[in-house]
């Protein structure tokens, strides 16, 4: 069973492959964890808007990322109504982030969620 923080930890890992940014890392907006039964809704951001609340850096369109609680994995819900399940543990070699959610190269595929 996965806890809230490992969820958390789970989804800030890998929003960090998805979209690599390290000026203004996405990261889960840790108040805005929904617990459910069956899994964890997470609500993200950047880091600075987070921090600072200046809507200069807010984001749009990002839809929230569920955690299954019972095997960590991760599915990514779409504009389209869709979602992309990323299973857990992400898998090394070619991340899930990129394989299967971004669908572009990441700076370095080579760091995976391993440690």
């Amino acid at each position: 069973m996965i806890t809230r923080s490992e969820a958390i930890e789970l989804v800030n890992r890998f929003l960090a492959l998805w979209d690599p940014r390290p000026d203004n890392p996405r990261v889960v907006y840790e108040p805005n964890v929904k617990e459910h039964p069956d899994c964890y809704v997470c609500g993200w951001n950047s880091k600075r808007y987070i921090e600072t609340r200046e809507d200069g850096y807010q984001l749009a369109g990002n839809h929230p990322i569920i955690v299954d609680r019972t095997d960590g994995s991760i599915n990514v819900l779409q504009r389209s109504g869709g979602h992309r399940r990323v299973p857990a543990p992400l898998p090394g070699g070619q991340d899930a982030a990129h394989a299967i959610v971004a669908r572009r190269p990441l700076a370095k595929p080579s760091k995976v969620l391993d440690s």
